[in-house]
Protein backbone atom coordinates (compact mmCIF):
# COMPACT_ATOMS: atom_id res chain seq x y z
CA UNK A 1 0.00 0.00 0.00
CA UNK A 2 1.12 3.02 -1.05
CA UNK A 3 1.61 6.09 1.23
CA UNK A 4 -0.09 9.31 1.36
CA UNK A 5 2.86 11.41 0.74
CA UNK A 6 4.12 9.88 -2.37
CA UNK A 7 4.84 11.82 -5.43
CA UNK A 8 2.31 12.63 -8.16
CA UNK A 9 2.92 10.11 -11.22
CA UNK A 10 2.01 12.14 -13.75
CA UNK A 11 4.64 14.87 -13.50
CA UNK A 12 6.64 14.17 -10.48
CA UNK A 13 7.07 17.43 -9.28
CA UNK A 14 4.09 17.72 -6.13
CA UNK A 15 2.79 15.47 -4.01
CA UNK A 16 -0.26 12.94 -5.26
CA UNK A 17 -3.18 13.87 -3.53
CA UNK A 18 -5.75 11.82 -6.01
CA UNK A 19 -5.80 8.17 -6.20
CA UNK A 20 -7.52 6.53 -9.57
CA UNK A 21 -9.75 4.27 -8.58
CA UNK A 22 -9.08 1.87 -11.53
CA UNK A 23 -5.41 1.93 -11.35
CA UNK A 24 -3.98 3.02 -8.47
CA UNK A 25 -1.68 5.83 -10.36
CA UNK A 26 -1.25 9.68 -7.57
CA UNK A 27 -2.15 12.41 -9.07
CA UNK A 28 -1.30 16.21 -7.99
CA UNK A 29 -4.01 17.64 -10.47
CA UNK A 30 -6.99 17.61 -12.52
CA UNK A 31 -4.33 18.05 -15.67
CA UNK A 32 -2.41 14.72 -14.08
CA UNK A 33 -5.21 12.84 -13.75
CA UNK A 34 -6.32 13.94 -17.38
CA UNK A 35 -2.55 12.95 -18.62
CA UNK A 36 -2.84 10.01 -16.64
CA UNK A 37 -5.76 8.97 -18.14
CA UNK A 38 -4.35 9.42 -21.99
CA UNK A 39 -1.69 8.29 -21.46
CA UNK A 40 -2.29 4.82 -19.72
CA UNK A 41 -5.73 4.32 -21.25
CA UNK A 42 -7.25 4.53 -17.84
CA UNK A 43 -10.99 4.81 -17.70
CA UNK A 44 -10.56 5.83 -13.93
CA UNK A 45 -13.36 3.02 -12.57
CA UNK A 46 -12.62 0.80 -10.20
CA UNK A 47 -13.04 -2.81 -11.80
CA UNK A 48 -16.03 -4.59 -10.61
CA UNK A 49 -14.80 -8.22 -11.63
CA UNK A 50 -11.35 -7.38 -10.63
CA UNK A 51 -10.25 -10.41 -7.62
CA UNK A 52 -9.60 -9.00 -3.82
CA UNK A 53 -8.30 -10.91 -1.56
CA UNK A 54 -10.11 -11.43 1.95
CA UNK A 55 -6.96 -10.23 3.54
CA UNK A 56 -7.83 -7.10 1.25
CA UNK A 57 -11.52 -6.57 1.35
CA UNK A 58 -12.92 -3.84 2.85
CA UNK A 59 -16.87 -2.70 3.88
CA UNK A 60 -15.72 -0.71 0.29
CA UNK A 61 -15.12 -3.71 -1.96
CA UNK A 62 -19.04 -4.70 0.10
CA UNK A 63 -20.90 -2.03 -0.64
CA UNK A 64 -19.86 -1.92 -4.36
CA UNK A 65 -20.12 -5.52 -4.70
CA UNK A 66 -23.74 -4.83 -2.99
CA UNK A 67 -24.25 -1.74 -5.63
CA UNK A 68 -23.02 -3.92 -8.66
CA UNK A 69 -25.45 -6.44 -7.88
CA UNK A 70 -28.58 -4.46 -7.37
CA UNK A 71 -27.36 -2.44 -11.38
CA UNK A 72 -27.26 -6.19 -12.61
CA UNK A 73 -30.97 -6.49 -11.04
CA UNK A 74 -32.15 -3.32 -12.32
CA UNK A 75 -30.63 -3.74 -15.65
CA UNK A 76 -32.41 -7.45 -15.66
CA UNK A 77 -35.87 -6.01 -15.18
CA UNK A 78 -35.59 -3.40 -17.02
CA UNK A 79 -34.80 -5.61 -20.14
CA UNK A 80 -37.40 -7.79 -18.97
CA UNK A 81 -40.15 -4.82 -19.02
CA UNK A 82 -38.86 -3.63 -22.45
CA UNK A 83 -39.31 -7.48 -23.89
CA UNK A 84 -42.69 -7.29 -23.04
CA UNK A 85 -43.46 -3.95 -23.92
CA UNK A 86 -41.81 -5.03 -27.51
CA UNK A 87 -44.11 -7.56 -28.10
CA UNK A 88 -47.49 -5.57 -27.12
CA UNK A 89 -46.11 -2.76 -29.33
CA UNK A 90 -45.85 -5.24 -32.19
CA UNK A 91 -48.86 -6.68 -32.03
CA UNK A 92 -50.57 -3.39 -32.22
CA UNK A 93 -48.54 -2.32 -35.03
CA UNK A 94 -49.64 -5.80 -37.01
CA UNK A 95 -53.14 -4.93 -36.13
CA UNK A 96 -53.43 -1.09 -37.23
CA UNK A 97 -51.33 -2.34 -40.41
CA UNK A 98 -53.82 -4.75 -41.23
CA UNK A 99 -56.34 -2.44 -41.55
CA UNK A 100 -54.69 -0.45 -43.81
CA UNK A 101 -54.03 -3.16 -45.92
CA UNK A 102 -57.19 -4.00 -46.03
CA UNK A 103 -58.59 -0.50 -46.92
CA UNK A 104 -56.27 -0.17 -49.39
CA UNK A 105 -57.02 -3.51 -51.23
CA UNK A 106 -61.28 -2.66 -50.43
CA UNK A 107 -60.15 0.36 -52.68
CA UNK A 108 -57.79 -1.36 -54.96
CA UNK A 109 -54.89 0.45 -53.99
CA UNK A 110 -51.66 -1.17 -54.85
CA UNK A 111 -49.97 -0.59 -51.11
CA UNK A 112 -46.26 -1.30 -50.25
CA UNK A 113 -44.57 -0.98 -46.90
CA UNK A 114 -40.80 -0.79 -45.83
CA UNK A 115 -39.45 -3.81 -43.41
CA UNK A 116 -39.84 -3.04 -39.76
CA UNK A 117 -36.54 -1.64 -38.73
CA UNK A 118 -36.41 0.99 -41.47
CA UNK A 119 -37.03 4.22 -40.41
CA UNK A 120 -39.78 5.39 -43.16
CA UNK A 121 -41.66 2.71 -41.65
CA UNK A 122 -41.18 3.93 -38.04
CA UNK A 123 -41.72 7.27 -39.34
CA UNK A 124 -45.18 6.58 -41.33
CA UNK A 125 -48.29 7.38 -39.32
CA UNK A 126 -50.84 6.35 -42.00
CA UNK A 127 -54.24 4.16 -40.38
CA UNK A 128 -58.21 4.05 -41.24
CA UNK A 129 -60.18 5.16 -38.91
CA UNK A 130 -63.25 2.85 -38.27
CA UNK A 131 -66.31 4.28 -37.91
CA UNK A 132 -70.03 2.95 -37.86
CA UNK A 133 -69.13 -0.82 -39.72
CA UNK A 134 -67.64 1.17 -42.73
CA UNK A 135 -63.97 1.79 -43.81
CA UNK A 136 -63.53 5.58 -44.12
CA UNK A 137 -60.96 7.08 -46.07
CA UNK A 138 -57.21 6.39 -45.51
CA UNK A 139 -55.35 9.21 -43.97
CA UNK A 140 -51.68 10.05 -44.31
CA UNK A 141 -49.78 12.18 -42.61
CA UNK A 142 -46.57 12.94 -43.17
Amino acid sequence: MEEQGSMCESCGVERGRYKCPGCGVRSCSVQCVKRHKTERRCEGKRSNTNYVSLSEFTTSHLLSDYYFLEEAGRMIDSAHRGLQNIGRDTRERRQRLQRVRTAARKRGISLQLCPQGMVKHQANTSCTIWNKDRWNETQTMW
